[in-house]
């Protein structure tokens, strides 16, 4: 790689390149790995691009951003990835008074999990947690043509999550137009999984 620190009076600007790499955490894997950072000072801080590009499973994956660090907070502004069929886009901020911020939207046509593929789908995520709170995540999203195997296959998929002190609770909905047996139901409840085993109602 090559690192390279710039400017005509003290440092002003940072690179940063690297290639061949490999990233490796629980079940993600990324080869041929390529990063770039290109930081300039502004104001009392940092900001520019960073980049990241590689293989994850036989597909190339790409994940862009515009990065900063000011008055203690880091920021990655239009984040924005690309794998297979899906597209990702958010936004984290982390520090200072506003703890932690983070925001990713995935969308796609399709989608294939092994022996099983969804159609198009819209899922969003937010965590928050500001300094002295409790953490809050909720997920949302809508997921269509939901293919699990040749028997059993919904037309669209709705759902939403939140914890919560017990745990998550959730709301699902799901359809299936059929002229035989057609399906709409609606599943409420919650599951705890920090327990020594999951449980939930």
């Amino acid at each position: 790689g090559i690192f390279q620190l710039s400017g005509p009076r003290g440092v002003d600007a940072i690179s940063l390149a690297s290639s061949g790499g490999a990233f490796s955490r629980g079940s993600i894997a990324i080869s041929d790995l390529q990063t770039s950072v290109d930081l300039r000072r502004s104001g009392d801080g940092w900001a520019g691009p960073v980049a990241l590009q590689g293989i994850a499973g036989d597909h190339p994956v790409e994940i862009t951003s515009m990065a900063s660090w000011s008055d203690g907070v880091f920021a990655l502004r239009d984040i924005q990835s690309d794998y297979e069929t899906a597209q990702l886009s958010g936004s984290l901020l982390y520090g200072g008074e506003r703890g932690l911020d983070l925001k990713l939207n995935i969308v796609g046509d399709r989608f294939d999990l092994g022996s099983r593929h969804v159609g198009a789908f819209d899922v969003e995520l937010s965590v928050d947690r500001a300094p002295d709170e409790d953490m809050s995540i909720t997920a949302s999203g809508q997921v269509q043509n939901v293919w699990l195997s040749p028997s059993l296959r919904f037309d669209s998929v709705d759902g939403q999550i939140r914890n919560a002190p017990e745990g998550y609770n959730f709301a699902i909905q799901v359809e299936r137009e059929h002229t035989a047996r057609p399906t709409s139901l609606n599943i409420l409840g919650e599951a705890d999984f920090g327990a020594e085993y999951p449980s939930g109602q």
